[in-house]
């Protein structure tokens, strides 16, 4: 178990500023004695036993639908793209019936994990779990021509929701960090599975270091994930997710209640300015080619959601409005947009690849814009990324001080120990409390190993601090100032050749970063959404429902 106690120190460097050596650590602990403890806070040192099974087929689970109908669907798309898909249906105990659309018979889950990896990295599914095979090619035709079986519910299944990791780290579509304007995350659909062992499913709980945070017990079934969501008060909110999964609570977060933008979208991005006006970005639609080209859609509600209109919006991974009717949006391709009539129409920034400017091998590589952020009416802040084919570099941070009528960049050079031109990684948030102050999080690669990073300015850019950590993990974080911040670290378990397991901590600092501690573990989830109202009050959501609530007590 993990104590609350446990505590990790980063590297600091200060940026813009005389140092005579590249990176100053605090308190002179050994690089290995560092690596070492950051690896047991993010790889959660429990283990899980694995028993080799033999004489079995196994499958590749992509869909858990609630209707027979949904899981029809699903399946025939698949079988039209040429692949042997079928539906089982399933009792779950706690949470009924579910439709479990699979793909292909595999001698072990090594051949059933390689074929699904392709499927994923081509985009023709989002996600999937290898599974134990339980229907045989002589079940019984569906009337749309699928098969269908039932499974048992004491299958022994091992899951894998596997997460698009690696579009993160090389497209601006995989966000990963939050400002005070919410920046949700993307999430999976995955659900329990019965059984036992089970252990991807069953071992699926929470471990508490900080009394602050509550794990929610719903009141209604919300069986879907959660990627995304936000707060106008410490009452009032909405969390977001897969297929259209939209919830509001008017009680801090007890009580939620389901809404419904009729859609099947998966909501990455969930921002109200007030108790009325509100703003989703969804993705549907089949996902084609490595850079995850579905169809961006925005979803603007006026009423507290309880109705919802869309509005297509492609490349856009992102939002920030300053007040109901002027707001942007930013994406992948230098997309950079602003309305003045709160979402409606929405018109191009000119003069963006000026401003981004060219590298000498721009054809092998696109700009993406990932986040932007106003303090006010006039000062801004906006980042983005080079994203490639191999990899993801990090791009630049611009700023603006006449409401974005013109941008300037800001000068950031983050020294690595190769000195490249470009620092591999990708800078994913940003929340600037005025116009000097502000925090930036990513992620780098320095050598051979990967950092999260946080950099704090306090004089408007001319120099910041960076502050970071080895980690693998992929990163859901909040800033609210330089000092108070806070990031969710999902990480595959080591589970050898079995599918992959995520574990999340949950980690908070009151320094910046320079050292962090485990507020709490997600075993078994991913926590994908995190958002602070302020010091006191804060919520975090993840997979299957997963939603916890801080509440500092006096």
């Amino acid at each position: 178990m993990i104590c609350s106690h446990l505590l990790v120190r980063a590297s600091h460097s200060p940026i813009g500023q005389k140092s005579n050596s590249k990176f100053v650590t605090a308190k002179k602990m050994k690089k290995p004695v560092v690596e070492k403890t950051i690896g047991l806070l993010i790889a959660i040192a429990f283990s899980v036993p694995v028993a080799p099974a033999q004489g079995r087929s196994f499958t590749i689970q992509v869909e858990s639908a609630i209707s027979e109908a949904e899981a029809r669907s699903s399946a025939a798309k698949l079988r039209a793209q040429g692949l042997e898909a079928y539906w089982v249906k399933t009792a779950i105990p706690g949470l009924g019936v579910r439709y479990r659309v699979r793909i292909g018979r595999y001698q072990n889950q090594a051949q059933a994990k390689a074929k699904a990896e392709q499927l994923l990295g081509a985009g023709v599914i989002n996600e999937f779990i290898v599974t134990i095979y339980d229907a045989t090619p002589s079940d019984p035709q569906g009337p749309d021509g699928s098969r269908s079986a039932t499974s048992p519910p004491d299958a022994s299944e091992r899951t894998s929701d596997k997460s698009r990791a690696a579009e993160k780290k090389n497209t601006p579509d995989g966000k990963a960090g939050s400002g005070l304007g919410a920046r949700p995350r993307k999430t999976s659909n995955a659900e329990p599975a019965p059984g036992d062992p089970a252990p991807a499913e069953a071992a699926a709980d929470v471990t508490i270091n900080n009394d602050n945070w509550t794990v929610v017990k719903h009141n209604v079934e919300i069986a879907k994930s959660l990627r995304a969501v936000h707060f106008v008060d410490s009452m009032t909110g909405w969390a977001a997710g897969d297929s259209g999964a939209v919830y509001a609570t008017t009680d801090g977060g007890r009580v939620w209640k389901q809404q419904s933008p009729d859609s099947d979208a998966d909501m990455n991005f969930i921002y109200f300015i007030d108790l009325n006006r509100g703003w989703m970005l969804g993705k549907s639609g089949v996902k084609t080619g490595n850079e995850n080209e579905g169809e961006n859609t925005l979803f603007i509600t006026v009423d507290g959601g309880r109705t919802w209109e869309r509005k297509p919006l492609p490349n856009v991974t992102s939002l920030h409005f300053t007040n109901a009717k002027t707001g942007w949006a930013v994406g992948r391709n230098s997309t950079l947009l602003k309305t003045t009539d709160g979402g409606l129409e929405w018109y191009k920034v000119v003069g963006v690849e000026k401003l981004i400017g060219s590298r000498g091998d721009s054809s092998n590589y696109s700009f993406g814009f990932s986040d932007i952020h106003f303090t006010d009416a006039k000062h801004g802040w906006l980042i983005g990324n080079y994203y490639g084919r191999a990899r993801g570099e990090i791009g630049g941070v611009f700023t603006t001080s006449d409401g974005g009528a013109t941008w300037r960049r800001v000068p950031l050079a983050i020294q690595t120990r190769n000195n490249s031109l470009f620092t591999p990684g990708a800078l994913n948030s940003a929340h600037f409390a005025d116009a000097n102050t502000g925090s930036i999080t990513g992620d780098m690669d320095d050598g051979d190993r990967r950092y999260f990073f946080a950099l704090h300015t306090r004089d408007g850019g001319r120099t910041w601090s960076l502050f970071r950590i080895p980690s693998r993990a992929t990163h859901s974080s909040q800033f609210l100032d330089p000092a108070r911040g806070w990031t969710a670290a999902f990480i595959p378990r080591a589970s050898g050749d079995e599918a992959e397991v995520y574990d999340t901590p949950m980690l908070r600092t009151d320094n910046g970063g320079l050292s962090w501690r485990v507020d709490f573990v997600a075993r078994g989830r991913r926590i994908r959404g995190v958002f602070f109202l302020s010091p006191t009050k804060g919520w975090a959501v993840g997979d299957r429902g997963m939603i916890l609530c801080y509440e500092e007590k006096r």
